[in-house]
């Protein structure tokens, strides 16, 4: 690594501090007094301060965004401390004393300090006795750890190595290891705990489901019965294996496995049933009563490689942890795990990941930091504005809960509001009477429904898991969490209608749930008859909005994360007058592309309430941003009056105030849109149609070709058959009219252009033809490609987005602002237009060349351009601040 690689920048480093330290660690060394310091002593003396010096938060105080923690147990080890910024883990550090030398070769040591790390998914692990510090990477595992290691530092390199400096706060904020790993091949060289758990988990589910098929014939399963016979041997199985990891128990699993082989016969399954036994007789809960599974034979070998697999490796290079493995993690395992369907015959079965069944059922895990900000502005929210009394009967609701991502955290926060509550600021937190209240929030306040039964078995063992403590009895949560449609009632629509006044009658009966909150199902396909209350819209995730807002009780809060389709597309004008007739929106924050990994849709926040309220607080990142977290979202949140919403019947108004301000100039008399001066109409797809030969009846030109500013590309002409259209329809392809690209060009600019020909263009163009006599077709082109309006189509719209193209939608476009100008002014604009028009024609024509003349007609196409720009901003009326603020912002597209 060379100087360049990292910055002079202020890193607030102490580093008057850390010469103290070097100074304080030579006396000592030379004095002999080095023998005297232990462990606790050098963490005292040494390595805190060192960290403290590098910016970190050591003693936690105040209200910083740093912390550092003291870490658990595992296994009867432990490394020392957890450094966390946000709440993430960004390395962990294993402690030696100063008089131990060579730590870095010590194996038991970097075993250490890399599982602990490695089993908390987190990409760094720390061993240091401030003598040495060694940093390992921790992403992979195997049996040599030397080559983890990253770069070891000792104090005579405190100062000279730019290295150190990564291992500052503000270095690990940036991110810059990480950057640094990457550069050099030293990170994600073999799959995080998340990717290798999911892996086998799919494998146990796997080879479980064969055998019973092969060994179980005789009492004629269906697939259902596999299925759940399946998940509740492996709900079972991670709940002891938690049991024991968290210490609340010995391992009688892998010591049941053990002592059978030793003896080398019997049934296995057996052995396992006198565990399940003793978990039902001390925990009492629904997972080890009596089920189906416990009258399956299961060979031997492969009951015993679920059980060995859960605990570790075949080839020993990673031992699980289930007390240490975050419920984010274990729920982003079980959403991909629900991916996968069982196909079974008589004889056999096989499980296959299917995208398909995904997004049928909605299966998406939810990234946490979502689900933190929709529970702390909803259930936070609940807290600080109502009693401990109101508190402890809150209801809260996820409608497709899936594994139980939100209802986890939602419990957590009730949890922690309890522990910092008077009544329970002194009690001991596993103590029996904290035990008490986590099992009245389980039972009094967290609530889920959900399709999918093994998502509810699977949401059921992650709240479980939750509250779980030595020799306490759980409790049942069948009538909290629920197998059902939450969109449907009728039992002859559905075997699965979910009937909510008979399911929760003493909820509905109060008049609903306070909160609720998740992640609805997006894009599948409805019935009218599942969606009574609006009629016309068909998407899954709004149907899911309208029944939460029906099963919400008054001044109570609704959280989702859904498409923003919802806020300004036509289709959704009957949903949002009924959304916004009982709900008022408190927050929305439109998030960038690509929040899901295997779904591509621009998604939103928004947070509701049931009662009235006079300004609601939106925010637009940028489209291009990609982003992990929402903590600082707060500061750029923008007020705006409630009843523009309403106005505008759209939330295109979620904008940075710089855009409001410009929109403001666009309103009166003096402007109309883009639809009130045109009909327009989205183009065909052509294999719908029989393409022709060209001297048949009634057969049109059909244009393979593509359209740029001011140019019309084509390839070839084809002929297709419209004689099924009327002639107003195909007037639409006849005469003078503009042609509209619908991909938003790399610039974010839009790309529109004249033609006059009669043909029929594809479905990726849409056709305006200008009615309004008062208006010039030319002067309306000039618009469509001004840089203004492409600023205000970006900034206003719901740009649709599909592997990473921005699209335009004609919906949007006809909401575009025209100005009004008498038509000699847009005569002298209509000159320009026809020289870009002919200009571009010879452009196209010369090709690519890199010749003078080329270069010659670029210039002149980007001269008049730019004079028609200036032109469009006079017309518009914009101030010099706003002409800055647009070109800015077309100047950063152009250089980046």
């Amino acid at each position: 690594m060379t100087d360049s690689e990292t910055t002079n920048q202020d890193y607030n480093i102490d580093f008057e501090r850390i010469k103290e330290l070097i100074s304080k660690y030579e006396e000592i060394k030379k004095s002999g007094e080095i023998k005297r310091y232990n462990e606790e002593s050098t963490k005292k003396d040494f390595i805190l301060p060192l960290f403290e010096a590098l910016g970190w938060n050591v003693s936690n105080r105040g209200k910083r965004n740093d912390s550092i923690s003291a870490e658990e147990t595992i296994s009867k080890k432990r490394v020392d401390y957890g450094f966390r910024i946000n709440g993430i883990p960004k390395f962990f550090l294993e402690a030696k004393s100063l008089k131990e030398e060579n730590i870095q070769n010590n194996p038991k040591y970097v075993t250490q300090a890399i599982d602990y790390a490695w089993m908390k998914s987190c990409s760094w692990a720390i061993l240091t006795n401030f003598e040495t510090i060694a940093i390992y990477n921790a992403d992979w595992k195997g049996s040599n750890y030397g080559n983890n290691l990253f770069f070891v530092l000792h104090p005579n390199d405190f100062l000279s190595d730019p290295r150190f400096i990564l291992l500052s706060k503000k270095a690990f904020e940036n991110d810059e290891i990480d950057k640094i790993a990457l550069k050099y091949g030293k990170k994600q060289l073999k799959n995080r705990i998340d990717k290798q758990l999911l892996q086998d988990m799919i494998h146990f589910r796997e080879i479980l489901s064969k055998d019973i098929v092969k060994n179980n014939q005789d009492k004629n399963l269906t697939q259902d019965d596999i299925d759940e016979s399946v998940q509740r041997i492996l709900d079972r199985l991670i709940f002891i294996r938690n049991a024991e990891d968290r210490e609340m128990e010995e391992n009688k699993l892998l010591s049941n496995v053990r002592q059978w082989s030793q003896k080398g016969k019997g049934n296995l399954i057996k052995e396992i049933s006198t565990v399940y036994k003793y978990y039902d007789d001390q925990y009492n809960s629904k997972l080890f009563a009596h089920h189906l599974c416990d009258d399956l034979y299961i060979d031997n070998e492969t009951l015993q490689e679920v059980i060995e697999g859960l605990n570790r490796s075949k080839d020993n290079s990673y031992r699980y942890d289930f007390s240490i493995i975050e419920s984010d993690v274990l729920g982003n395992i079980y959403e991909q795990y629900l991916g996968n369907i069982l196909k079974s015959t008589p004889k056999r079965a096989k499980l296959e990941e299917s995208k398909t069944h995904r997004k049928e059922q909605g299966i998406y895990y939810t990234p946490s930091y979502i689900v933190d900000y929709i529970v702390k502005n909803t259930v936070g929210e609940y807290i600080k504005t109502h009693t401990p009394e109101e508190i402890k009967k809150v209801r809260i609701l996820d409608p497709a809960c899936g594994s139980g991502s939100f209802l986890i955290r939602a419990y957590k926060e009730l949890e922690n509001y309890w522990k910092q509550n008077s009544d329970f600021a002194q009690t001991t937190l596993d103590s029996e009477e904290f035990y008490s209240k986590k099992v009245e929030i389980l039972k009094n306040n967290i609530f889920g429904v959900d399709l999918d039964p093994k998502a509810v078995e699977i949401a059921q063992l992650n709240l479980l898991l939750q509250i779980s403590e030595k020799g306490e009895k759980l409790p049942l949560l069948q009538n909290n969490i629920k197998v059902g449609n939450s969109l449907i009632n009728d039992p002859s629509v559905s075997d699965k209608a979910f009937k909510w006044e008979e399911e929760f009658p003493e909820i509905m009966k109060e008049g609903g749930f306070d909160i609720i909150i998740g992640n609805p199902p997006y894009g599948k396909g409805i019935k009218d008859e599942i969606n009574e209350e609006v009629k016309g819209v068909k998407d899954t995730y709004t149907a899911f909005m309208i029944k939460a807002k029906n099963l919400l009780k008054n001044k109570g809060f609704l959280g989702f994360i859904v498409p923003q389709s919802w806020e300004t597309g036509e289709k959704y004008l009957s949903f949002r007058k009924e959304i916004f007739s009982k709900l008022s929106i408190w927050k929305v924050i439109n998030l960038p592309f690509d929040t899901f990994e295997d779904a591509y849709v621009d998604t939103c926040i928004v947070i509701f309430k049931k009662e009235p309220v006079k300004k609601f607080y939106g925010y637009a990142f940028p489209k291009n941003k990609k982003i992990d977290k929402l903590l600082d979202i707060e500061s750029k949140l923008t007020p705006i009056d409630i009843n523009q919403i309403l106005e505008h019947d759209s939330l295109k108004v979620i904008l940075s105030n710089d855009v409001i301000k410009i929109l403001g100039n666009f309103e009166g008399p003096k402007f109309t849109t883009l639809g009130n001066i045109s009909k327009s109409t989205i183009g065909v797809l052509a294999s719908k149609y029989l393409i022709g030969d060209e001297n048949e009846d009634n057969l049109l030109p059909f244009l393979v070709g593509n359209v740029y500013r001011y140019y019309l590309k084509i390839s070839k002409f084809r002929y297709i058959d419209m004689k099924r259209h009327k002639d107003e329809y195909l007037d639409y392809y006849k005469g003078k009219r503009i042609l509209v690209r619908r991909i938003i060009s790399r610039q974010d600019r839009l790309m529109a252009t004249i033609v006059e020909e009669d043909f029929v263009n594809k479905k990726d163009l849409y056709s305006f033809k200008i009615i309004d006599k008062d208006f010039l077709t030319e002067y309306i082109l000039a618009l469509l490609n001004s840089k203004l309006l492409s600023y205000l189509y970006i900034h206003t719209s719901t740009i649709s987005t599909k592997d990473d193209f921005r699209q335009t939608t004609l919906a949007e476009l006809r909401k575009l602002p025209i100005a009004i100008i008498d038509l000699k002014k847009q005569e002298i604009i209509t000159e320009s237009v026809r020289k870009l028009l002919y200009l571009n024609k010879n452009l196209y024509s010369i090709g690519r060349k890199y010749t003078e003349q080329e270069e010659k007609i670029r210039k002149e196409i980007e001269k008049v351009e730019d004079d028609l720009d200036k032109t469009v901003y006079d017309i518009y009326n914009l101030k010099k601040s706003e002409i800055e603020e647009i070109e800015g912002y077309f100047g950063k597209i152009k250089n980046s």
